[in-house]
């Protein structure tokens, strides 16, 4: 199932890559694209999820053959920010380690908000009211 879901996942990403394939972009352009319309589908899903390995190479093998058609780029340079001479592209699984490290910052926070306290209040309510049959 989590590979038909991927899979399916994948497919959205490469549909995107070819409906944007065919207008006259100019790299920057299409590196623009892919950080805010292809890749948007997994950021969303990064905040919950993990990504397999093999769709983070598929994802990269696709979007390199998107920016760069004619000849291929390391990914080193693709993901390198403009001010460095890359093209600037967010990496997935960079993003996808820094939701993750926010996930953990965020339990560990002393912030009323997003903090251990509402998890903690949380458990503790859900604990209550099942002791008392209120569940």
């Amino acid at each position: 199932q989590t590979i038909a879901f991927w899979s399916k996942i994948f497919a959205k990403i490469r549909a995107g890559i070819a409906l944007h394939s065919s207008r006259s972009l100019s790299v920057l352009g299409r590196a623009t694209i892919v950080n805010a319309l292809i890749l948007s589908r997994l950021w969303h899903l990064a905040w919950v999820m993990s990504f397999p390995a093999w769709l983070l190479t598929k994802v990269q093998g696709a979007i390199t053959g998107f920016l760069c058609p004619f000849k291929s780029a390391a990914w080193k340079v693709i993901t390198t920010p403009h001010h460095q001479g890359g093209l600037g592209v967010i990496d997935p699984g960079i993003q996808h380690q820094i939701f993750l490290l926010k996930h953990l910052r965020n339990a560990a926070s002393d912030s009323i908000f997003w903090g251990k306290d509402v998890v903690l209040d949380l458990i503790l309510w859900k604990t209550n009211a099942s002791h008392s049959g209120l569940d």
